[in-house]
């Protein structure tokens, strides 16, 4: 579940407990809002994926970065690198670039197609 304090909390209940697995800070003074969350099999792997964005209005975002998720042996989420470290998974909403991966489908799309051939 996602929570919000003075930035965005991603927190995962389980038998001992919450725990935060991230923490997504304001960006230009702007709050992060979450505009998609799914899961997906990543190299035979299950990844929880977030969409968030700052600023804009309710439809549309400026800045927008798609997280990922991974569990570890022992059932702990942890950060995918290599979705973290991917750029163009983030990006400004400009006119004249915008960015391409706003929902669900298209994230999908480009992960299966760049992380799973």
């Amino acid at each position: 579940k996602y929570i919000r304090d003075d930035s965005l909390n991603l927190i995962r209940e389980d038998a001992d407990g919450e725990r935060v697995v991230d923490t997504i800070k304001n960006h230009d003074n702007k709050s992060p809002s979450v505009r998609t969350v799914f899961f997906m099999n990543i190299s035979s792997e299950m990844n929880v994926i977030s969409l968030v964005s700052w600023g804009g209005n309710m439809d549309e975002g400026n800045y927008y970065k798609v997280y990922g998720y991974t569990y570890d042996e022992t059932g702990h989420m942890h950060i995918n690198k290599f979705l973290d470290k991917d750029s163009n998974l983030s990006g400004f909403n400009a006119k004249i670039k915008p960015f391409k991966y706003k929902n669900a489908d298209s994230i999908k799309k480009y992960i299966l197609k760049k992380y799973n051939s």
